[in-house]
């Protein structure tokens, strides 16, 4: 395999209205990534070789986003027994043939069966979409980065990718906190690149 491409947190949690984000965050946060789950729908369900595709999905424990908060309303984010969080937000057409894991932690490259799909497969490029692009997108390809040998290409497709509404708002710097998170990824070695690309 020449190519993976990882779909991190397609999930009921960060795209739905019903999913924990939302409930905690508001509706409004989730624009961005309304726009771009429609476009990495179109992007899966047309891809050719569904051996390049894997969904990574959470799963996670009660209050581990909230310093074991249990009141807070994010604490069951991605917790199994406690909501529709962790079901995917994606068609059957998009999800047709491809493999679907399962993390714990924000990172992708926590999860065995991966590590064991890039030692065995030997990708020369592991490409990321999903979301959060601020955390489970931007842990994993910064630990996927760390991993593998630098002939083998790290990138994030971009226009596949979003973040919370608000991250979109430019702070005291001039950037907003989606854009310092794609430029510290640029500075680590990882490829922001287009979907057509």
């Amino acid at each position: 395999m020449d190519r993976l491409i990882l779909v991190i947190d397609p999930q009921v949690a960060f795209c739905s209205t019903g999913g924990s984000l939302s409930k905690a965050f508001g509706v409004s946060e989730l624009a961005a990534i309304t726009e771009r789950l429609r476009d990495l729908e179109v992007f899966l369900a047309s891809y050719p070789d569904r051996n390049e595709l894997c969904v990574i999905r959470s799963e996670y424990r009660s209050g581990q986003f909230t310093g074991g908060d249990l009141n807070h309303l994010y604490s069951q984010a991605c917790v199994p027994e406690h909501s529709d969080d962790c079901s995917l937000s994606l068609s059957q057409s998009a999800l047709a043939g491809v493999r679907v894991l399962t993390k714990h932690e924000e990172s992708a490259a926590s999860v065995s069966e991966l590590a064991e799909m890039l030692r065995v497969g030997g990708p020369k490029e592991v490409l990321l979409t999903g979301f959060l692009t601020t955390s489970c997108v931007f842990k994993s390809a910064l630990a996927l980065r760390n991993a593998l040998p630098e002939s083998v290409t790290v990138g994030v497709l971009e226009d596949l990718t979003a973040s919370r509404a608000s991250n979109y708002r430019s702070a005291a710097s001039g950037l907003s906190r989606h854009e310092a998170v794609l430029e510290e990824m640029r500075c680590a070695g990882i490829a922001i690149v287009q979907s057509a690309n």
